[in-house]
């Protein structure tokens, strides 16, 4: 009887779990509290305005930060750390920290420029001993990686490599791309995710793997910008 029971009541749950239409259930963010694009807009203004009056603090302290009032922040603000280096940003450099903070990190002797209206997107990790410069209109996907130095040596008496890098404009990085001291990557070239770039790339040129190799060229005029 006990177990009788149990299955009618497990029958009747699952007639009114089938019959009960979708609309009348509770909905868990209600139209009226998502936001719209005006919000969106709004909230960026207010991120990007507090990111810039951090930067301006950090230059009262004696920190060498520059960058215009045109630097967009979505969501979580990057960590901006210059430890006796210097940061440059251009105007509409945009980062996107969703669910995770990008990290720029300008050393002793190091120097980071990020060209305009280039995108960094989450867990993006750019670091300087020496020099990174990182040409307009680039797009680096997540967990990025961008270092002109190994921090340690190799072997045994040998000393740490440290050689800037260059990044052309319109130049896309995939996810979760390194990038490894002493590197040129010429204009609208595209990595390919998880590749490691050991080596200069070639102005429109296609490259994957590990270590990074030519894949194809790439067509683009010199005017192109990606989307």
């Amino acid at each position: 009887m006990f177990r009788m029971t149990r299955l009618c009541r497990s029958s009747r749950l699952a007639t009114d779990m089938t019959m009960t239409p979708i609309s009348d259930h509770a909905s868990p963010c209600p139209r009226s509290q998502v936001p719209g694009p005006r919000m969106s807009r709004i909230s960026q203004k207010l991120r990007s305005g507090l990111f810039a009056m951090r930067m301006a603090v950090r230059r009262l302290r004696g920190q060498k930060i520059t960058l215009p009032d045109g630097v967009l922040v979505t969501a979580k603000q990057p960590t901006i750390k210059c430890r006796g280096g210097a940061i440059t940003m251009e105007n509409g450099v945009q980062f996107r920290c969703t669910h995770q903070r990008a990290r720029i990190s300008a050393l002793p002797g190091g120097n980071i420029v990020i060209g305009a209206r280039t995108l960094i997107n989450n867990g993006v990790a750019i670091s300087s001993a020496a020099q990174v410069r990182i040409g307009p209109d680039c797009k680096f996907g997540e967990m990025c990686v961008i270092l002109d130095t190994d921090y340690h040596q190799v072997d045994e008496g040998a000393p740490v490599r440290v050689a800037q890098i260059e990044i052309g404009r319109n130049v896309w990085l995939g996810r979760s791309v390194m990038v490894l001291p002493g590197v040129t990557i010429g204009d609208h070239s595209v990595i390919a995710s998880g590749s490691i770039v050991t080596a200069d790339v070639p102005e429109k040129m296609l490259m994957a793997g590990a270590p990074a190799k030519a894949i194809r060229s790439i067509r683009a005029s010199d005017s192109f910008r990606r989307h």
